[in-house]
């Protein structure tokens, strides 16, 4: 008998025949419900918090390596995936180390956990929704970084080196914008927008302004 008297109904847990692994329990299935509005509303609300990481250097080793800042690794990494836009551990491997290879700040000899946060801000600002635009997004910060590095060096004396130095920023500054031209233009896909500011109508012709269905 299902229902009614205490200890009534199908058993609990595994002693159901039915039961599995536990995804489908009452306890799972509210937890994913839970889950999944708190996911919408941070996302319709634009409440994400910026990804930061930790830059670490291998004891004995000049390598460094980019890491959760708290510990938590498994969260890290699916907001690193969210933020790219993909799927793929792999690709975000190597997302990170190419950002690790060209975030330096100005006056930095290596990079550091500052400005490997900060170039995944920019990232994560475009909001990449596959690995292409992510892979622009990346040229985009390390195109950034550049310039900026390039622009901190300028020198105070020195006509050529001076001249040298800032057509070298005033390139990777072009480059970075071309970058995120691009990108919109295969996020927004390639279309082509026809504005009119002026109408002129000749006098004994004939037109029709506005929004016109066949």
């Amino acid at each position: 008998m299902h229902g009614g008297a205490p200890g009534s109904g199908a058993p609990k847990g595994k002693r159901n025949g039915a039961y599995v692994d536990g995804a489908h329990t009452g306890e799972a299935i509210v937890e994913k419900r839970w889950a999944n509005r708190l996911a919408n509303d941070l996302i319709s609300e634009n409440k994400i918090p910026p990804i930061s990481v930790r830059v670490r250097q291998v004891e004995g080793s000049v390598h460094r390596v980019v890491e959760a800042p708290d510990g938590e690794e498994d969260t890290w990494r699916h907001q690193l995936e969210y933020a790219l836009g993909t799927a793929s551990k792999a690709f975000v491997d190597a997302c990170l180390h190419r950002l690790l290879s060209a975030c330096r700040l100005p006056g930095q000899a290596a990079p550091t956990s500052t400005s490997v946060s900060a170039a995944l801000a920019i990232i994560q600002s475009l909001k990449p929704e596959n690995e292409i635009q992510a892979a622009l997004a990346v040229d985009a910060a390390c195109l950034h970084a550049a310039s900026t590095n390039v622009l901190s060096r300028l020198p105070l004396n020195g006509e050529r080196r001076i001249v040298a130095m800032a057509n070298a920023a005033a390139r990777l500054e072009r480059a970075f914008h071309n970058a995120i031209e691009t990108f919109y233009k295969i996020k927004r896909g390639n279309k082509q927008t026809i504005r009119v500011e002026k109408v002129i109508v000749e006098q004994g012709a004939q037109a029709i302004v506005g929004n016109v269905k066949r």
